[in-house]
C-alpha cells in the first residue's frame, strides 16, 4: 500500500498550478511533517521548490562556484534542471550569473533590441522558464531581482534581494548577488551592511559564515575600516585559505594603506591557494601589478601581464577592465607597453556595443585611446551621445552616462590628444559622486591619476600641489 506521504505527493502533482503555488508559498509550519520533507534544501538548510534531492545537490555545486568564484557554474545548473525541469532557481541563477558578468546588454536597451544579442535572448529565456515554475515567496524575490537587473534597474534588484534575505537570512545566493550589485552601483555602505545584517544567522564553523566574512572584509575596506577589514578577512582565510574574496579584501587593505612590500609578500605566499579561482584570479594579479608599479618594477609587471592578466582567452569583462586599467596606468608613467594595446583592443571590441555600465564604458574607451584608433573612439563617443540625448531614457545607466561616463571618456581622448587643459576640466567636474559608476576605490584611482598627470603636463603647479596634498592626506598628521 502507498503511504499517506506518497498519496499526498501524487495528489499535489495533479493539483492546478495555483494550488501548488499556494502550498509552496505558505509557511512550512502549516504543512504536515511529511509534506515538509517533500521540499529539498540547500546544503545550509534553505528550502527549495523542488522535491528532488539530486537537483538540490546539483544546485549546491553552482552555489559553491558562486561563493568560491571558480569553476563552471552552469554544469551544476544543467544537472539540476535535468533532475527537475520545473525547479525554478536554476533558471533564475543562470540568468543572474549572465547579467552580473556585465557583458550582457539590458533587455530594454535600444542596442539589445536592434542587434538581438544572443546573450540577452538567453537571459530572457531564463526568465520565461522561471515564470512557468512554482516558486515560493523567497524565490519569487530572486526572480524579481533578475527582472530588475536585466532591465538595468540595479537599485531595485537589491531591494528584491534584501526582501529574500528578510525571509531567510541564510540565503547565500541572495547575499552574494546583493553584495555584487552594491559593488556595481558603488554603494559601499550596503556592501558592508548587507553582510552585517545576515552574518549573525550563520554559526561559527559553518563554511557559509566564513565566506560571508570575506565579503564583510571587503565591505569594511571600502568603508575605510581597514583594521576591522583585516580581522574579518583573516578569520575567513583561517577557515578557508582558498577564499579569494577574503584574499582580495586584504589586497585592497595593503594598497590603500601603502603597505606595498607586505602586499607583495602576502599575494606571493598565498598564490597557491587562490590562483585556481578563475573568476577573480586575474584581478588579484592586477593588484600584485599595482604594488609593482609603485616600486617601478616594470619588467616583472609585463611578465605577470603576459602570463596571468592578458585576456586573450577570457570572456570576462572584468579581465578586460583589469588589463586596460593596468596598461593605462603604465602609459601615464610614460612606459612603452609594446603591442599590448592592439591585442587587448581586438578582444575588447566584442563588448564595445553592450553599454551595460559606465565603469565598463570608460575602460573600453581606454583601449580605443591606447591603440590610437580615432575613428573607433569617435564612434564610441557618438554611441554614448545618443544615450545622453535620449531625454526619455532615465535609466540608471543613462544617468551615470550623462554625469560621468561620457565626460570621462571625452577626457581620456583629450589626454591622448595632449589637450590636458580640457582633460583636467572634465575630470575635475566628475570627481564628486564618482563612486556611483561602481568599482572600488583602488579601481577608480586611475581617474585621479589621469587628472594628476594631466595637471603636471600642463605645468599647473598650484593644482598639482593641491591634488598631491589631497592624495597624501592620510600621512599629513
Amino acid at each position: 500500500m502507498r503511504s499517506s506521504f506518497v498519496n499526498r505527493f501524487l495528489r499535489l502533482q495533479r493539483c492546478p498550478l495555483r494550488l501548488r503555488r499556494r502550498w509552496l508559498t505558505t509557511s512550512p509550519s502549516s504543512h504536515s511533517a511529511a509534506s515538509v520533507l517533500q521540499r529539498a534544501t540547500t546544503a545550509n538548510g534553505v528550502a527549495l521548490s523542488t522535491s528532488s534531492p539530486e537537483a538540490a545537490k546539483a544546485y549546491d555545486l553552482t552555489v559553491e562556484c558562486l561563493l568560491g568564484l571558480k569553476g563552471d557554474p552552469f554544469l551544476g545548473l544543467n544537472v539540476a534542471k535535468k533532475y527537475d525541469p520545473e525547479f525554478g532557481m536554476p533558471h533564475i541563477l543562470e540568468g543572474m550569473l549572465k547579467m552580473s558578468s556585465t557583458g550582457v546588454p539590458f533587455l530594454n536597451s535600444p542596442i539589445a533590441t536592434a542587434k538581438k544579442f544572443d546573450s540577452t535572448n538567453e537571459v530572457l529565456k531564463c526568465i520565461e522558464k522561471a515564470e512557468k515554475c512554482v516558486l515560493d515567496d523567497r524565490e519569487t524575490h530572486h526572480l524579481n531581482a533578475l527582472k530588475s537587473w536585466s532591465n538595468g534597474r540595479l537599485h531595485e534588484a537589491t531591494h528584491h534581494l534584501e526582501l529574500a534575505l528578510l525571509i531567510n537570512p541564510r540565503d547565500l545566493v541572495a547575499t552574494r548577488h546583493a553584495h555584487d550589485t552594491y559593488f556595481f552601483i558603488g554603494d559601499a555602505v550596503n556592501l558592508r551592511d548587507s553582510i552585517a545584517r545576515v552574518l549573525p544567522s550563520h554559526s561559527p564553523g559553518e563554511s557559509g559564515r566564513s565566506r560571508l566574512l570575506g565579503m564583510f572584509g571587503f565591505g569594511l575596506e571600502e568603508c575605510n575600516e581597514y583594521g576591522r577589514s583585516r580581522k574579518a578577512s583573516h578569520e575567513c582565510l583561517d577557515e578557508i585559505p582558498s577564499d579569494i574574496w577574503g584574499t582580495h579584501a586584504l589586497a585592497h587593505c595593503f594598497e590603500m594603506n601603502d603597505d606595498i612590500e607586505s602586499g607583495i609578500d602576502f599575494l606571493s605566499s598565498t598564490e597557491k591557494d587562490w590562483k585556481h579561482c578563475d573568476w577573480l584570479s586575474v584581478h588579484n594579479y592586477w593588484h600584485w601589478c599595482l604594488y609593482l608599479t609603485r616600486l617601478e618594477k616594470y619588467a616583472q609587471i609585463f611578465d605577470l601581464y603576459d602570463e596571468k592578466i592578458n585576456p586573450e582567452k577570457s570572456e570576462l569583462m572584468l579581465d578586460i577592465v583589469d588589463a586596460s586599467s593596468l596598461l593605462w596606468r603604465l602609459s601615464l608613467r610614460g612606459i612603452d607597453v609594446g603591442n599590448r594595446w592592439e591585442t587587448l583592443s581586438s578582444i575588447a571590441s566584442k563588448f564595445s556595443s553592450t553599454h551595460v555600465t559606465s565603469f565598463n564604458d570608460i575602460h573600453l574607451m581606454m583601449t580605443l585611446c591606447g591603440v590610437g584608433d580615432v575613428d573607433e573612439q569617435n564612434d564610441f563617443l557618438d554611441s554614448l551621445e545618443r544615450v545622453v540625448e535620449n531625454e526619455a531614457d532615465n535609466s540608471e545607466y543613462a544617468q551615470t552616462t550623462r554625469r560621468f561616463g561620457l565626460p570621462i571618456c571625452k577626457a581620456l581622448q583629450f589626454f591622448v590628444n595632449e589637450d590636458y587643459g580640457q582633460c583636467v576640466k572634465l575630470l575635475l567636474n566628475t570627481r564628486q559622486g564618482l563612486h556611483k559608476i561602481g568599482g572600488s576605490h583602488a579601481q577608480r584611482d586611475v581617474f585621479y591619476q589621469t587628472l594628476l598627470e594631466s595637471s603636471r603636463r600642463m605645468d599647473n603647479t598650484n593644482l598639482t600641489q593641491s591634488l598631491e596634498n589631497e592624495k597624501n592626506r592620510a600621512v599629513l598628521v
